[in-house]
C-alpha cells in the first residue's frame, strides 16, 4: 500500500513514511548486512504495530485460509501480543486478504531505523 505525504501520519493503523534517502545495511562482521549504502524510496505506508494473535486468528476464521506451518498453541496467551513464527507465505496471504502487501526489506528497514542510520528504532 502506498501513500504520499511529507510527514508521517497515522491513519487506520498505518503510518506514512515520507519519500527520501536512508542508510541501509551495516559495515559489521555480518556479510549479509554489507555494504552499508544509501537507498531512495518513494513515500509508502506501513503498519504502525505488529499483527496481533487475535487479528491473525480473525483472518484464519474469516478467510478459511489453511496456514502452511501452524499450530493452535501459537494463538494461546494474550490476544494483544504480536503473532510469532508465521511462515512468510502465510504472512503474505494475510496481507493479500486485506488488499495490502508485505513491505520490502528496504521499506521495513527505513521504517524501523529512520533516516539517520540508527541501529534500532529507539536508537543505537
Amino acid at each position: 500500500m502506498f501513500g504520499f505525504g511529507s510527514t508521517p501520519q497515522v491513519e487506520q493503523g498505518l503510518i506514512t513514511v515520507p519519500a527520501g534517502w536512508f542508510v541501509m545495511g551495516e559495515n559489521d562482521e555480518r556479510k549479509a548486512n554489507q555494504p552499508q549504502h544509501h537507498v531512495y524510496l518513494v513515500a509508502y505506508q506501513i503498519q504502525r504495530l505488529e499483527v496481533t494473535r487475535s487479528e491473525y486468528a480473525a483472518f484464519l476464521l474469516e478467510s478459511s485460509y489453511q496456514a502452511l506451518e501452524w499450530d493452535t498453541y501459537k494463538l494461546a496467551g494474550d490476544d494483544d501480543l504480536p503473532i510469532m513464527a508465521v511462515h512468510w507465505l502465510d504472512a503474505k496471504a494475510y496481507y493479500e486478504y486485506y488488499d495490502m502487501r508485505l513491505p520490502s526489506e528496504a521499506e521495513w528497514e527505513k521504517a524501523a531505523r529512520g533516516t539517520d542510520g540508527r541501529k534500532y528504532p529507539w536508537g543505537n
